[in-house]
């Protein structure tokens, strides 16, 4: 039997309001300043007790609709845009308690139900009040992310999707979340036995000229109806109460927040002119949610099996290729260390060339790579999707609010980009920008987002796999460090469901290997730069760019082998790769 909830997660108004007048007093003196009053400290306390984190609900998996106002939750999210800070009475006197001081620090309203936008309880004149300011963001379910995370989101492997945003956390703030009434859920996740062998369908994007829903919402891939039972996404305004110094937040950063849900039908008209059939929900956050990454310590077991493992597993969509699953497993654990103007070291992207056109092979791979990595964006191009709208962000100051698009994706995010269904065709401005985007994506891990007035490079840190029929010559979006000719010996299928234990294990790894350094040992450095060098003085005088990829395939070499010592051995078996793969370039 579990122990019982601490107060301060059982009633976190009530915890906030017994310590703002336990630091008050009772006196007629107004607040000298904001704080916390320790409420941060007592709900991290409780949050780091063993059984306590599981049993706050997260919404993503229950669904708003399945969580009562002033309840405790978790919301793992993206941040997606970013208002101007705002002011707010953070705390007043209230004539109904004989002129007590009350805060309304981490909700839109007092005890009671009185809404402290309504009048109710109001100080009678401005100097009984105390304006504080708090920083507003918009924030969406991480793009992508994979239906398994959300039925078992206790598991480590949601904490380093957490920390991929420079491993920060999510404490004091407040939510204002937008929900579509049509799509309340009305089974939350406790109803399903949790299974980390469940069939996870990957986010795509359908073209659609009009603004649909989820654009409106600003979900950049949608928010798909899960068929095993999960609710449908919910954005949602986050006010965080802490500086900018004491929690650095940028676009793209990935949170977990903690805090009190509300619903608050009158905010919907500051985010945006939205449809009558939404209602807006509110939540305050108030603690950091994520603690140490626990998935990126310790030691892994049988590190040689896991890898054949999970090269196998990629390799059944890929028609038993096992060099292209296995170039596809490196990028899908690779990400940027170093950026210079031109260049983004880490990064690989690979294009898989010669895929069969208008088959299920793009579909498959990217199921098969949801089983493993926390999040995947299949992104099937074609004329009218391109053409269609703009798929980088663009600010639309008529409604104060960063347009969404489907390259705003969470560090970490695998992005299956499909040419096999790419017809001939009149590529219009908006579909000419976004494949220049594309490419921009690809080469140097940059997008550009329009705020009309100037355009602003914001960094990003994605894997890309290109799926392209074509066999010569380059494929629409350019750019990739590998380009490898798919050898089939079968049929692609769908990769078999994994078992339990195996797919907790896989999926542990792959998070390790993605949130791991490498180092290189002195008998390994020595070798690469005799190889290097006798491959500059060679016939062919191999480039400086070609030395990057090479250094980089033997770096994910390693660390896709649960290894962070760059050692000879990974580095000749990345040479190997490369040779195979020439050799099938010259084939074709």
């Amino acid at each position: 039997m579990s122990a019982p909830l601490p107060s301060c997660v059982t009633d976190p108004l009530g915890a906030v309001a017994s310590a703002f007048d336990a630091a008050i007093g009772s006196g007629d003196t107004a607040p000298d300043q904001d704080g916390d009053w320790g409420i941060k400290a007592t709900l991290q306390e409780a949050l780091d007790r063993p059984g306590v984190m599981e049993q706050i609900p997260e919404i993503n998996a229950v669904g708003v609709d399945n969580v009562r106002p002033g309840q405790l939750v978790r919301f793992r999210c993206m941040v997606q845009d970013m208002y101007n800070p705002e002011y707010y009475v953070g705390a007043y006197k209230d004539r109904s308690t004989g002129g007590k001081w009350r805060t309304t620090k981490f909700t839109e309203r007092i005890s009671g139900g009185n809404s402290v936008n309504t009048g109710e309880s109001q100080p009678d004149d401005s100097a009984e009040r105390v304006i504080w300011e708090r920083r507003v963001l918009y924030c969406v379910p991480i793009p992508g992310e994979s239906s398994w995370i959300a039925r078992d989101d206790e598991d480590m492997v949601a904490k380093i999707l957490a920390a991929a945003g420079e491993r920060k956390e999510g404490p004091a703030a407040k939510v204002d979340e937008k929900v579509d009434e049509k799509a309340a859920s009305s089974n939350p996740v406790a109803k399903h036995p949790r299974a980390d062998h469940a069939t996870c369908p990957p986010a795509s994007i359908v073209p659609e000229a009009a603004e649909s829903m989820d654009e409106s919402l600003n979900l950049p891939l949608g928010a798909t109806d899960v068929a095993d039972g999960l609710p449908r996404a919910a954005p949602a305004i986050v006010k965080v109460y802490e500086s900018e110094d004491a929690l650095p937040v940028k676009l793209n950063d990935v949170l977990e927040l903690v805090g009190v849900l509300q619903i608050e039908p009158d905010i919907s008209n500051d985010v945006s002119n939205t449809n009558n059939d939404q209602q807006q929900a509110a939540m305050a956050a108030a603690a950091a949610a994520v603690n140490g990454d626990p998935a990126t310590s310790g030691a892994i077991e049988a590190p040689a099996e896991i890898r054949t493992a999970l090269i196998q597993h990629l390799a059944v969509p890929l028609g038993g290729d096992v060099l292209a699953a296995e170039y596809v497993l490196a990028a899908i654990v690779s990400r940027v260390h170093t950026r210079t103007d031109s260049l983004a070291l880490g990064k690989l992207s690979v294009t898989l060339m010669g895929v069969p056109e208008g088959g299920d092979l793009p579909r498959n791979l990217a199921a098969a790579i949801a089983d493993i990595a926390p999040c995947v964006a299949h992104l099937p191009l074609s004329i009218a999707g391109l053409n269609a709208r703009s798929w980088t962000p663009k600010k639309d100051y008529g409604v104060n609010r960063l347009r969404s698009g489907p390259l705003q994706l969470a560090p970490g995010t695998v992005v299956v980009l499909d040419e096999t269904a790419l017809t001939s065709g009149q590529l219009r401005e908006t579909g000419v920008r976004n494949v220049q985007a594309l490419k921009q994506l690809v080469q140097l891990q940059e997008l550009e987002y329009d705020f009309q007035y100037h355009q602003m490079r914001v960094p990003v840190d994605v894997a890309v796999v290109v799926l392209t029929s074509a066999k010569q010559g380059d494929s629409v979006v350019q750019g990739g460090e590998c380009r490898v000719p798919l050898r089939m010996v079968k049929d692609t299928r769908v990769a078999e469901q994994l078992d339990p234990v195996m797919a907790r294990t896989m999926r542990r790894f792959v998070a390790r290997a993605w949130g791991s350094d490498h180092s290189i040992s002195e008998k390994a450095g020595k070798e690469i730069e005799s190889e290097m060098v006798a491959a500059r003085q060679g016939e062919r005088k191999a480039t400086e760019l070609e030395f990057h990829r090479w250094l980089t395939i033997a770096r994910l070499c390693a660390l896709s082998s649960g290894e962070t010592d760059l050692t000879v051995k990974h580095w000749k078996h990345a040479m190997e790769c490369e040779r195979k793969t020439e050799e099938r370039l010259r084939l074709m």
